[in-house]
């Protein structure tokens, strides 16, 4: 399988919990993180506190860490029966920052194919990685079908606040996201039936 989270550089030099709290929303783990469930402990010398890791980017490169605190653990909690999770991201330049970033993990209710729960992660198409809860919302409870897949994507367009810059424009990022969407909750549907 190719590698295409990060750049060779961060990959043999960076660490993960420090891309986590940089805070750049075309960051590779944040949307993984986010189609995870993970949550962020945070510590001082005054304690620990638990973030989930939706809650814990405020706006571009930045969190709510304060300026006492580290990162100390990422929690992934366990992965449930029927599960998969898929993430790619679309850019120009391989290795590059994501245009759109898109991660999904589907959890089947058994063999009969309905999608007990659902979470996307998105990345680089607003101030923060954030969940898709519109899409979520789609896709919970019903047999995913091409029909929901196109009204997930669509849904998802609608939460973001994506910045048109040099790599896209913020329509195109959008365009983009709706095709991601699709893409990435299918991956993730074939992977939870098979498992």
């Amino acid at each position: 399988m190719e590698m295409r989270l990060a750049s060779i550089q961060t990959r043999n030099r960076g660490s993960i919990a420090g891309n986590v709290c940089h805070g750049d929303p075309a960051g590779d783990p944040a949307p993984v993180f986010i189609a995870l469930g993970a949550s962020l402990k945070l510590s001082s010398a005054k304690g620990d506190r638990i973030v989930k890791i939706d809650e814990f980017y405020t706006d571009y490169f930045e969190t709510v860490l304060q300026h006492n605190e580290l990162l100390t653990e990422i929690q992934v909690p366990p992965v449930p029966a029927f599960t998969g999770t898929a993430y790619s991201k679309f850019n120009i330049i391989q290795c590059d920052m994501a245009t759109v970033g898109v991660a999904a993990t589907v959890t089947l209710s058994g063999k009969d194919g309905v999608c007990k729960d659902v979470k996307i992660g998105m990345g680089a198409v607003a101030p923060t990685a954030k969940r898709a809860l519109k899409a979520e919302d789609v896709l919970r409870g019903k047999k995913i079908t091409d029909k929901l897949l196109n009204e997930a994507g669509e849904a998802a367009a609608t939460e973001t606040e994506p910045i048109s810059d040099i790599h896209a424009s913020a329509d195109y990022r959008n365009e983009v996201l709706k095709i991601m969407v699709r893409r990435m909750v299918a991956e993730a549907l074939s992977q939870a039936n098979k498992a």
